[in-house]
């Protein structure tokens, strides 16, 4: 029965983060691919209202995400077979991840209407829900921790709200003990069917006003050529050649004189021999300004704001154990856009159908394949530099050593390149760009968290006498060399085991000194580049073949 109620929670969570990840990848593509093909005019031309199109995107879209909901059910079975789960629970998280799914993709949708390009929209939606869902909630949370003058029911009455609002909290306060107190799941599921409706319904008034923008701008030109008159009223004694254009008049030359000399003169640029590396390095994170405003304000007024938060103290912010948060944090964004920006690289260019121009060219396969690698890798720099500057902060302000602010910046660097490569090379096999994206997330967490959970539960119970096999899966997990780096390094350790077995080091390097450890991450940040260098190599060698180019 224990073993079943751990499995649940677990599962319980994973099911609904899986959600808030998929929904705004399926709806991505929903307007914004319409706006790119040029049918979202002959869409808004038929009879079928505005409401209509944005609910039947939305529920199209939303039936992969119910498929796998669904596939789960054999799972919970034998969790109910275990004991230890009610049956209302087991259908309260199923709906509860079926209504996450809901409202995520609805947030999709109504990005969509603003932004054509796939990546943009999944990235402004994991912002969004960053925001909404983690920083804000712990931002709020710690304040009133810090705050003295709350009272009891005032505080309950606030963590009721919170947890009904909250997916992931909610499922984790209803699958601890004792948990009634903290509501149940269907009020959960209330609000997140009510921020899908309002969300939809915006999408519907935007979409309208698109509809109504355009036809408005369909008017009568005036560059639009003289009809030319019938032949009945064309008289007789004039000549075809009198029938021409009219001569033009005497200003006309002088007006063309006038417009070509005050108008700006073209500033020619030079393209280099490899023009698919030219055009993606000049490609920026979100093509248009107010989404770069957007994101940046998000992004750095939570960072800012959860400084002041935590409090500028040795127990907020000067505490190694909060930046340990952050690392984890920051590093698990800088993988979903590693993951988004690499999965739709290719695919995106497959649904607009320039994929067609593109491999008809005589550009090579290898050109193609890095020249989006290092695109990719050019748009992730800035959310890297993020990382740099806060950590690199922090060393300065005398919280963390050097060596734990290096450490983490290069374990942010080299542990994504990996699923870069990984997305270019699921990109260029695959052709929707939901499908790209959602096998890469998958394989994270495969890599992640499937792999080391299976060592763990499929090891003999003889080898747990004499070490944890799941030891094994600290080498390749960036989060380890996190947490550890800053723990231990900023503590002023000289060897591993100086202020304890915190994060289970393996015994192999228990006794190690930290510079040991200081070699060990990179060289295997250096692993994960050789990795990355072998998936992009035999993607370059296989090219011409996936794609179905001759080889000339």
């Amino acid at each position: 029965a224990t073993m079943g109620h751990v499995f649940f929670a677990v599962f319980t969570l994973f099911s609904i983060a899986a959600m808030h990840l998929i929904g705004p990848v399926l709806t991505s593509t929903a307007i914004g691919s319409e706006r790119l093909n040029r049918t979202l005019d002959v869409l808004l031309m038929t009879p079928i209202s505005s409401w209509q199109l944005v609910t039947g995107k939305l529920f199209s879209r939303l039936f992969t995400a119910l498929v796998l909901i669904g596939l789960s059910l054999p799972v919970l079975a034998i969790v109910r077979l275990l004991g230890g789960v009610e049956l209302e629970d087991m259908f309260g998280a199923l709906a509860l991840a079926a209504c996450v799914a809901l409202s995520s993709a609805a947030m999709g949708l109504l990005l969509s209407c603003w932004m054509k390009r796939a990546w943009a929209v999944i990235l402004m939606c994991y912002l969004l829900q960053a925001a909404i869902y983690c920083i804000l909630p712990l931002t709020i949370a710690v304040l009133i921790a810090n705050s003295g003058g709350s009272s009891s029911r005032s505080m309950w009455g606030w963590i009721t709200v919170f947890t009904a609002s909250n997916p992931l909290f909610t499922a984790a306060t209803r699958t601890m003990p004792g948990s009634g107190m903290f509501g149940g799941w269907w009020e959960a599921c209330y609000v997140q069917i009510g921020f899908a409706a309002c969300l939809t319904m915006l999408s519907a008034v935007i979409v309208r006003r698109i509809g109504r923008k355009q036809a408005g701008g369909r008017g009568v030109t005036t560059d639009a050529p003289p009809t030319p008159a019938p032949h009945h009223l064309v008289p007789a004694d004039l000549a075809p050649a009198d029938l021409a254009v009219p001569p033009p008049l005497p200003s006309e030359p002088y007006l063309s004189t006038r417009s070509n000399a005050t108008s700006k003169p073209i500033s020619s640029r030079a393209v280099s021999n490899s023009p698919i590396l030219w055009r993606e390095l000049r490609q920026p994170l979100f093509p248009k300004l107010w989404q770069r405003v957007v994101a940046v304000i998000a992004v750095l007024g939570n960072l800012i704001f959860s400084y002041f938060a935590f409090g500028f103290d040795r127990s907020g912010v000067g505490d190694e154990d909060v930046h340990i948060g952050y690392a984890f944090i920051l590093h698990t964004l800088l993988t979903l856009i590693a993951v988004v920006l690499s999965s739709t690289a290719i695919a995106t260019e497959k649904e607009s159908d320039t994929w067609t121009l593109l491999i008809v060219t005589p550009v090579s396969g290898g050109s193609v394949v890095l020249g989006k690698f290092f695109g990719v890798f050019r748009r992730l720099f800035w959310p890297w530099l993020l990382v740099v500057f806060h950590f690199l902060f922090f060393t300065v302000y005398g919280v963390l050593s050097i060596w734990s602010a290096l450490v983490v910046i290069w374990v942010a660097l080299t542990f994504n390149i990996v699923w870069i490569a990984t997305g270019l090379y699921l990109s260029l096999r695959l052709r929707r760009v939901t499908s790209a994206v959602v096998t890469n997330l998958l394989l994270v967490l495969t890599v992640y968290a499937a792999i080391p959970i299976l060592i763990a539960v499929a090891s003999p119970r003889r080898l747990w006498e004499e070490y944890d096999p799941s030891e094994l899966c600290y080498y390749w997990l960036p989060y380890w060399y996190l947490g550890f780096g800053i723990d231990e390094i900023s503590s002023g350790s000289r060897s591993v085991l100086d202020h304890g077995n915190t994060f289970n080091v393996p015994v192999v390097i228990q006794q190690w000194p930290i510079v040991y450890f200081i070699h060990f991450a990179l060289i295997s940040g250096l692993v994960q580049v050789l990795i990355s260098w072998a998936i992009l190599w035999f993607a370059s060698t296989r090219f011409d073949k996936i794609v179905g180019r001759a080889r000339g």
